[in-house]
């Protein structure tokens, strides 16, 4: 409800979601969107004087750019989230037109109807570039440990900038077809249509992060044993890539669950009789989505940093490694000191 539904925001009508909810909703939504602003702001900082230096010294570990380019997307999603729930505390709800049996939104206001449109398409947009580049980040990790160059480019960059965009477009332009439309909310398969248009780009991202992740931790052992060097350092080495990227999947998968649960109860109450009275039980999934959803930037913050756990990987290891001279902390991985830096013996 956060971020995707069947409704956009302005067609959900109070027998749905009471007025005391919407407001609660669209509160706590602001209020996480600007936590989710505040960490994909600290991300910008500490990453952009850093891609530069990157680009220059280690031109096969472009992981900050598609990190930088992960928090300006997250900064963006939180500024539409954050903006979206204000345009439902200060707009009304849809109202239900007995002569044309359908739910007439904001009152048939045109202009107020388009903002609040573009509003929903931005937010839709933004998320989907979030998962598209979540799931280059994977491949980018991927490609370095499979002994290849990295996959940043500037074409990449605009792939993955517009893909999103076709889908949102089309996700809206599937409301055309509905007739009515935009005076009056659409239903049946034209919502149908655009909910899957909307989530198309959340299944991808929740099964290809943990697959490519999995094949790229097997080629690192693969590449470890072969090496015929395993020691206790490259066994941590590769626990500590393994905890990392288990850490990354986990919490992004718990992040977008609460949609993937809203998406399949919508589906379930659909063909049902008392389908409004049963999507008002779903508030307590919807305030999942508006908690979790806008944080994703204050999170990326821990995910795609210095995290905790590496720091006492790091520590741990720094205090074994004092009786081997060639081995510090700087050989274990980290987003500024690249996965692909191997341990002292590997690959030699």
């Amino acid at each position: 409800m956060a971020s995707l539904q069947t409704s956009a925001f302005f067609c959900v009508p109070e027998a749905e979601l009471a007025l005391e909810k919407r407001f609660a909703y669209a509160l706590v939504c602001m209020v996480c969107s600007v936590l989710g602003a505040f960490g994909a702001a600290h991300q910008i900082r500490t990453w952009r004087p850093l891609v530069g230096g990157f680009q220059i010294c280690r031109k096969q570990s472009p992981n900050p750019r598609i990190i930088l380019q992960i928090a300006i997307v997250d900064l963006f999603t939180a500024v539409g989230i954050f903006v979206r729930g204000l345009c439902m505390v200060i707009t009304s709800t849809p109202n239900y037109d007995m002569d044309r049996s359908a739910w007439v939104p904001l009152n048939g206001d045109m202009a107020a109807i388009t903002i609040a449109t573009t509003v929903e398409a931005t937010c839709q947009y933004c998320i989907g570039v979030s998962f598209t580049w979540t799931v280059l980040h994977a491949f980018d990790t991927y490609s370095q440990i499979n002994h290849k160059a990295g996959i940043y480019s500037w074409k990449l960059c605009v792939g993955a900038w517009m893909l999103p965009a076709l889908s949102t477009s089309a996700s809206f332009i599937a409301y055309l077809g509905f007739p009515g439309y935009p005076t009056t909310c659409p239903s049946g398969w034209v919502v149908a249509l655009r909910y899957a248009l909307a989530y198309s780009m959340l299944p991808m991202a929740l099964l290809a992060n943990p697959v490519i992740y999995c094949i790229t931790a097997n080629i690192m052992e693969r590449q470890l044993k072969e090496t015929g060097l395993i020691s206790y350092h490259h066994h941590n080495f590769l626990t500590a890539f393994k905890l990392k990227y288990v850490v990354i999947v986990v919490v992004f998968s718990l992040c977008w669950m609460p949609n993937v649960m809203d998406a399949i109860l919508h589906m379930v109450v659909q063909g049902s009789t008392t389908k409004l009275t049963a999507k008002s039980m779903f508030f307590p999934i919807w305030i999942l989505e508006a908690i979790l959803n806008p944080l994703q930037g204050l999170i990326n913050c821990a995910m795609y940093g210095h995290h905790l756990l590496l720091k006492i990987q790091i520590a741990s290891n720094e205090s074994i490694s004092n009786g081997d001279p060639g081995f510090s902390s700087e050989d274990l991985p980290s987003e500024q000191t690249p996965i692909l830096i191997r341990p002292h013996g590997y690959g030699s």
